[in-house]
């Protein structure tokens, strides 16, 4: 009888009523069926708890939170938990494909691997569009030590290795220091994956194997201030790593965010934050967006400029 490890998927849930149904029922239909679901509920609101439960499956693992935490502690809580051999986190309102996990765990035979990444698709729910991004043409999809590569995608906002399609090796994650830095949570798992690609080999599946949903409730479209500070942390944290901050994309990431920083100052109509900074900003451009964000009606802003 051929071997068939156990995956651990990790689900870390904060009123997520509106999506755990169609999300558990993705992996339910998974063709590979050795997998555990620890399913955190992170101190939930809203009918969670009532949704997960009535799923009658012995291996959907129901967890719940003493007092909501950010979403690194979440994962990290779970993380303790899972048993597999391999790791997903997979998030409650994304979708995986049937064979997704059935692929990952042929790639990762290879003892060579740490993690196996695919392409996924954009499910924007306010215009009902399905659209597949990552496309051959734009990347040539990296494998093995790719750390730069990483960092790159990320920096152009479209990282290709992500805890939407990753299947990892759970003995790879646990060499690290730390897995999720409890200080971070929308700036978690990019902090995660940098580190954990910085020493292992990563392959590659040419399909599509999960489905990202845009909607007004992602963390990533939450709080632009705290996003920032986030990043602004993650930079001073990084400061000493020499494989990070020697990297030609920090520098480029660093000024990123320091014009992240000044867009918000000139938002916030703290012009006298930005006429202090406003110099240090490396492009003409950038400086005439931030003058622009600070003098224009709001109205405008909204309409016109991504804040």
């Amino acid at each position: 009888m051929l071997k068939t490890p156990l995956v651990s998927v990790l689900m870390s849930c904060y009123n997520g009523e509106k999506f755990i149904t169609s999300s558990v029922q993705s992996l339910i239909s998974q063709t590979y069926k050795n997998w555990e679901l620890i399913f955190w509920d992170n101190f939930s609101t809203d009918h969670t708890p009532v949704i997960i439960k009535s799923f009658k499956d012995s291996r959907i693992k129901y967890f719940r939170a003493a007092q909501h935490t950010n979403i690194a502690i979440a994962k990290n809580n779970a993380l303790k938990l899972a048993k597999g051999e391999y790791l997903a986190f997979f998030d409650v309102d994304d979708l995986w494909f049937k064979k997704k996990l059935e692929l990952q765990i042929k790639e990762l035979k290879n003892k060579d691997i740490s993690a196996v990444y695919s392409k996924y698709c954009l499910l924007n729910e306010k215009k009902s569009q399905i659209k597949k991004i990552i496309q051959k043409k734009e990347i040539n999809f990296p494998v093995g030590y790719i750390f730069n590569e990483v960092f790159e995608s990320f920096l152009k906002g479209r990282p290709f290795v992500n805890n939407l399609t990753t299947l990892f090796r759970k003995k790879d994650i646990l060499k690290l220091n730390e897995i999720f830095d409890e200080n971070l949570h929308v700036a978690a798992d990019f902090d995660f994956i940098l580190r954990f690609s910085q020493t292992t080999k990563i392959s590659f599946i040419n399909k599509y194997l999960a489905l990202y949903r845009v909607h007004s409730n992602n963390e990533t479209s939450k709080n632009k201030n705290n996003q920032v500070s986030e990043l602004e942390y993650w930079l001073l944290k990084n400061k000493n790593n020499q494989k990070i901050s020697s990297n030609k994309n920090f520098l480029f990431f660093r000024n990123n965010i320091y014009y992240e920083r000044q867009k918000i100052y000139a938002y916030n109509r703290d012009a006298r934050s930005v006429v202090a900074n406003l110099s240090k900003v490396d492009s003409i451009i950038k400086k005439i967006k931030i003058i622009l964000i600070l003098i224009l009606p709001r109205f405008i802003i909204n309409r016109y400029f991504i804040i």
